[in-house]
């Protein structure tokens, strides 16, 4: 069923994120001022142009955002999240790279243990995977290219 809102469907937004980790650390980046949701805190990522494939748009986001070549590995998340005026589609895949990250477009980045990952501030689509990513994070991980997808979807 099409979600709709005053009778018109909502757009919906496809976005790519990168489930970057480092030991038990991942990358996160904060929200500039003057973006939808500012000052919280999620997977870097962006949006998929049309016509572009999911993975593709991840390395590319992962370029102009944080100025790395990422390798994007398999997907480790789906979340579908509905916001008043639009239906967020999301893919989070594992990415790897030895270059170190730099804010390109201005947003703050950290590489967040367990306890920030469970604390700090993130967009309403992504608490679903809070949890789970700082369980994760407290865990010796699975070699990353062999752990499962695991769909997220909030509503």
């Amino acid at each position: 069923m099409t979600q709709t809102r005053a009778g018109k469907p909502l757009p919906q937004l496809r976005v790519s994120a990168a489930l970057w980790r480092r030991g038990d650390r991942v990358l996160l980046a904060q929200r500039p001022e003057g973006k939808h949701l500012a000052g919280t805190w999620e997977l870097p990522g962006g949006k998929q142009r049309l016509g572009e494939r999911a993975h593709h748009a991840l390395a590319r986001e992962c370029r102009e955002e944080l100025g790395v070549d990422v390798e994007v590995g398999p997907e480790w998340a789906r979340v579908e999240h509905r916001y008043e005026d639009f239906r967020l589609v999301m893919r989070i895949y594992q990415v790897r790279s030895d270059a170190e990250p730099q804010s390109a477009e201005g947003q703050a980045l950290v590489w967040a243990d367990a306890d920030q990952v469970q604390s700090l501030p993130m967009p309403p689509a992504d608490e679903a995977l809070q949890k789970r990513l700082a369980r994760e994070l407290t865990e010796t991980p699975a070699p990353l290219w062999e752990q499962a997808i695991s769909p997220a979807v909030g509503v």
